[in-house]
């Protein structure tokens, strides 16, 4: 401690000379500083057994929140929901690949989590204030849509898609070998008409292959979306989304932020030009230095006008 106190002393200068420097350093960045903005919504999940005063439907059956918060995640940062926010807000302006690009900002700027037990909040990061209500708003109704499943497909219609453009594929080559029958020369109808009955027996067993899952598949009714909600009425808009008035960051905060850093440079600057220095200024150094045990010291000696001691 004594020794730090010494160094302290002894380098007072480069440690206060940059911190006086650094204030009006600090301050000229944080007025150039540009600040993000945040909009936020906070919404009333109903569930059960609810206690809060806001939410009237305590008889429904809804998993809790914090046991669905990473699938929600999930869902809201897929291109399904993002693609549809993207294409809300700048329609076929714009090409694929900066579509993507979009998307992946999106993901960067919006983030889901949930405010103790019942409550959800959205937040969308951007550099300007003005707007940005009106897109988190965008992006609030194309999730709530994506957790209705208005307009998804399961994953039984992606397997009939399938096995319908399997069969279609196999009649289609079908119908090209029947109607190139009369053309075979005789010498090559032998090998033709094998070709054509391996392509029927393929066409029929992909016709049995698509029956079967029509009968296991067709006639099922898309079920619910997450069960985390049932209706739109069971999410509640406590606060709309609206544009935020001040940044996320005030400049007080960047101005305490930039000095700190200052501080740490001041004091590492003197902690570096101490590590430097070639002087041996204590009994320590010398022992260390010579290997030699100290014995005494001499204290400082004044001299006489004359210059003798």
């Amino acid at each position: 401690m004594v020794g730090a106190l010494t160094m302290l002393r002894r380098r007072f200068a480069l440690i206060i000379i940059p911190l006086l420097l650094f204030l009006p350093f600090s301050y000229a960045i944080a007025s150039y500083w540009p600040g993000n903005y945040t909009a936020r919504t906070l919404l009333l999940v109903q569930q059960t057994t609810s206690n809060n005063p806001l939410s009237t439907d305590q008889a429904s059956s809804v998993p809790l929140l914090s046991e669905r918060i990473d699938g929600l995640r999930a869902l809201l940062f897929s291109e399904h929901v993002l693609g549809n926010v993207v294409d809300d807000q700048f329609g076929t302006a714009i090409g694929e690949n900066e579509k993507r690009l979009r998307i992946q900002e999106l993901r960067r700027s919006l983030w889901l989590e949930p405010i103790g037990n019942e409550f959800l909040q959205i937040t969308y990061t951007g550099k300007m204030a003005q707007g940005l209500g009106a897109r988190l708003e965008i992006v609030l109704i194309r999730f709530t849509e994506a957790l209705m499943r208005q307009g998804g497909r399961n994953v039984g219609d992606l397997l009939l898609e399938r096995r319908a453009k399997e069969l279609t594929d196999a009649k289609l080559t079908v119908d090209q070998l029947a109607a190139q029958r009369d053309t075979v020369p005789s010498t090559q109808r032998g090998e033709f008409e094998k070709k054509l009955s391996s392509a029927t027996l393929k066409q029929e067993a992909a016709q049995t292959v698509y029956d079967e899952y029509q009968h296991q598949l067709g006639s099922s009714a898309p079920g619910p979306g997450v069960d985390l909600v049932n209706s739109a009425s069971s999410m509640i808009v406590v606060d709309p989304p609206s544009d935020p008035q001040f940044p996320s960051m005030s400049k007080l905060y960047k101005i305490a932020l930039i000095f700190g850093a200052g501080v740490l440079f001041s004091f590492g600057l003197a902690f570096a030009a101490e590590m430097m220095d070639p002087y041996v200024r204590d009994r320590r150094s010398i022992a260390k230095i010579t290997g030699l045990n100290f014995v005494a010291t001499i204290g400082k000696i004044d001299q006489t006008r004359d210059g003798r001691p």
